[in-house]
């Protein structure tokens, strides 16, 4: 109030302090519509406003006039244009479909890139429904591309440093050497596995395509290793290292600005690839070296033009066999296309296989057994080089359409139309999320997500999201994708990697702005989390849930023989206290036995079915807590106590979780309710106490103060609030206390784990979220859950006090 009185308000300018019936539109760009006591002030801003022209030597800074703005037409000319775009890229790069998606998504600055975030015209759902019936794609460029190159033998000895078999990919084996398939896997630093993770990486092996070549000979190979940005730095720094301390010959080249990847899921896909991917002529018509193009040089070779000719047949077959059911899994193809642009529909459509053409061939059948067929020349430097440099301008093409006597007539440019290696992947979705035939819940829908990841060369990027786009595939951004992970049960890079450097950075950085976002809130419209027992409602304190379970663990009950209890009573301090995700599958795949069970179903005769089984459960809890005593050891414990668990839940009734909810242990009365009664809500939380809610109200007083007086007080009061909200936010930014203990049973139900992502999943009708648990509290969960039932945990999110029960699934899936 005191500034105001001042005549002095920050942000504010000279025409935005006049009541608003002084106010007029043409005041920001003519200072006379101002009153004459501020029109001096007025003039002062426009001036410091507006840019200046370039003075002359020894001029003055008051005799240098604004410099006026440039014409619309000026700027809009195409070398302008330009060199503007040039200029907002300094700081985040923009992908090749930047101008596509600023026209119709949300973007935002994310990994130093301007990235789409989501569409501004329809949902989740929608996107959803074109995964499920029709097409939904996504502009992945903005992930790195790591090339080495060198001997078989080299590479892989780089790759053995960074990697482990026991993740279930070994980078080694003969369906990826030799180039036929493209895999997954996680990198790590230098024998640290597992722990100090880096990121996961999709990597894919150059294909042979001479006739007698082994994987084993000396020549030279290629491998391809495809990384998010959070993480792409971080693992150049690693090989870089890996190679210098072993004196390895391999060659680290940066390919992020000489490929572009879209991705494409859904059943349409493979319809919008026939139609939109045309295989181009690439015979030799010319006699001269110096006229030749790069496609007349390289199918020169005969085995190239071998391996053309099988992709040429199988690409031509695919529309006339149905093939998918027949592709393997994370196959790779190359193919060699024509020009996109000449093949444009005049308008949107959706792109259809026609059934009744399907027919069974015996030649294409054959093909699909070959490795020539993921062979491609987009792995040549030299060639992606002169695909970007010949590629006829738009400009050029619109005006050979303007000269065709016929509207519409299809351009034939014979040998002067670009031929564009590309290379296709296929993604076989998801593989683990369906019902098993002994009854027990459903996650999802088997082979949600699958579909094909198309590589092309830089500087094409537009021109085939376009072509695709017109064949009626959907596009989507990062919450689609978001939101396809989670339907389909895979862990999201970097949320759920708190293992790694950058998904601590990631959560610190999504910590922050949710603390910045509640305390832009006045006090009384904002949670007080301390009421509802949360104490850590914008934060996942990894760290303390696997400290407090590493040293609260009954190893005792998990021991079957007494002559190793000295392994139990190792000095904690002198052992590795870093925490990991769990990533073995041999590990994984027995915790997951060991959830696996029936559904909670309701039953007329239930009552019986109770009494019986309350009295089989003492012996039946024995042999459970038996069972798993003797696949998990003490020493494996010891291995393993350290670790985090990804894993997948699915509601039982109502409720869909949300980030930062609690997933609790339940305890026997909550097993004993459910088995009752199915349908049961669950438990809630009783209420805390907790702090109250600080806010600084005004006293009321009998005697009035001067207006001076009483504003100064009411400033003493805005301040001291403002100091209080700074201390929460400080509060919420940092741990809430030093006790460990006190985060973890800061409820009447212990917490083991906590939700990274959730959401009403479409493909169920329920609620369905992903998180992690810690190793020991999932072991303590499997020790007593319901014999032959489905594990079941508690869920309450951090706004709430009732807990809702779920199902738990492990996979294996990175």
């Amino acid at each position: 109030m005191m500034q105001a009185l001042d005549g002095r308000r920050k942000g504010k300018r000279m025409f935005q302090r006049l009541p608003r019936h002084m106010r007029r539109r043409a005041v920001s760009h003519n200072v006379k519509r101002l009153p004459r006591s501020m029109r001096s002030q007025g003039e002062k801003e426009m001036k410091q406003s507006k840019p200046m022209q370039k003075r002359k030597e020894g001029a003055d800074i008051e005799d240098s006039k604004p410099a006026k703005k440039r014409s619309r037409r000026h700027r809009r000319r195409p070398s302008n244009l330009r060199s503007e775009f040039n200029r907002r890229q300094r700081k985040f790069i923009w992908l090749e479909t930047h101008l596509w998606h600023a026209k119709r998504f949300k973007m935002e600055d994310k990994w130093g890139h301007r990235i789409p975030l989501h569409s501004n015209e329809k949902g989740v759902r929608a996107a959803y429904r074109s995964v499920i019936k029709h097409c939904l794609m996504q502009d992945v460029s903005y992930g790195g591309v790591v090339e080495l190159v060198g001997r078989k033998e080299n590479i892989l000895k780089v790759m053995n440093c960074i990697t482990n078999k026991e993740t279930g990919i070994n980078i080694s084996d003969e369906r990826y050497l030799n180039g036929s398939h493209h895999g997954r896997t996680i990198l790590y630093k230098k024998y640290s596995y597992p722990y100090r993770a880096i990121g996961p990486t999709d990597f894919m092996w150059n294909a042979l395509i001479k006739d007698g070549t082994t994987p084993s000979d000396g020549s030279t190979r290629q491998l391809w290793l495809w990384l998010h940005p959070a993480c792409f730095d971080e693992t150049i720094a690693e090989i870089k290292g890996v190679c210098s301390e072993g004196s390895i010959d391999v060659s680290i080249n940066d390919l992020r600005a000489e490929l572009v990847r879209f991705h494409l899921e859904g059943p349409l896909a493979r319809s919008v690839l026939i139609d939109a991917l045309k295989v181009a002529d690439v015979a030799c018509s010319s006699e001269t070296v110096e006229d030749r193009h790069w496609w007349e040089e390289q199918y020169l070779d005969p085995d190239k033009l071998a391996a053309y000719k099988e992709q040429s047949i199988l690409w031509e077959g695919m529309s006339n066999v149905d093939i998918a059911s027949k592709l393997e899994s994370c196959c790779m193809m190359g193919l060699t296309a024509r020009d996109p642009r000449h093949l444009l529909p005049r308008k949107r459509m959706q792109a259809m296989i026609d059934t009744t053409k399907i027919s069974e061939e015996s030649t294409t059948k054959n093909l699909l057994e070959k490795d020539k067929l993921s062979w491609s020349p987009i792995w040549d430097h030299n060639v992606r080089k002169q695909v970007k440099d010949t590629q006829v301008s738009q400009h050029k093409i619109n005006q050979m359409r303007s000269e065709q006597l016929v509207p519409g007539t299809p351009l034939d440019l014979g040998r002067q139309e670009s031929r564009i290696p590309v290379l296709i992947l296929h993604n076989p979705g998801s593989q683990t999320l369906s019902k098993d035939k002994y009854g027990s819940p459903n996650f999802g829908t088997l082979g949600y997500g699958a579909g094909f990841d198309v590589i092309i060369p830089s500087g094409w990027g537009l021109e085939f999201w376009v072509a695709f786009y017109f064949r009626g595939a959907r596009a989507g951004a990062r919450r689609e994708a978001s939101s396809s992970h989670l339907q389909q049960g895979r862990p999201e890079f970097p949320l759920d990697y708190p293992d790694t450097q950058s998904g601590k950075l990631y959560a610190k950085s999504l910590r922050e702005e949710l603390v910045t976002s509640y305390m832009k809130k006045p006090p009384a419209k904002r949670l007080n989390y301390s009421k509802v027992g949360t104490e850590n409602p914008f934060s996942h304190p990894w760290d303390e849930l696997v400290v407090y379970w590493r040293t609260n663990a009954e190893w005792k009950d998990l021991s079957s023989a007494e002559k190793n209890e000295q392994l139990i009573d190792l000095n904690p301090e002198s052992e590795n206290t870093d925490i990991f995700i769990l990533r073995s599958n041999q590990h994984l795949y027995q915790l997951q036995n060991q959830c696996i069970g029936k559904c909670f179903k309701p039953s007329t005769k239930y009552e019986k079915i109770v009494k019986e089984k309350q009295r089989k459960t003492e012996s039946t809890q024995a042999d459970l807590k038996e069972n798993i005593a003797s696949v998990f050891t003490n020493e494996t414990f010891l291995k393993l106590k350290s670790s985090l668990v990804f894993v997948i839940m699915r509601m039982l009734n109502r409720g869909a979780p949300s980030m930062f909810s609690m997933i609790c242990l339940p305890s026997k009365e909550d097993l004993e309710a459910l088995e009752s009664n199915p349908s049961s809500p669950g438990p809630i939380e009783p209420k805390h106490t907790g702090s109250p809610t600080p806010r600084v109200g005004k006293k009321r007083e009998s005697v009035k103060h001067k207006k001076g007086q009483h504003d100064k007080k009411e400033l003493d009061v805005k301040g001291h609030q403002s100091e209080l909200d700074k201390e929460i936010a400080l509060k919420l930014q940092t741990s809430t206390t030093d006790e460990i203990s006190t985060n973890i049973d800061c409820c009447s139900r212990t917490i083991i784990g906590y939700v990274t992502n959730g959401a009403q999943a479409f493909s169920v009708g329920v609620g369905c979220s992903v998180g992690l648990c810690s190793f020991v509290g999932l072991v303590k969960l499997l020790q007593q859950k319901v014999p032959e039932r489905h594990a079941v945990v508690l869920i309450r999110d951090s706004k709430s006090l009732q807990y809702r029960y779920a199902y738990i699934k492990i996979t294996t899936v990175t």
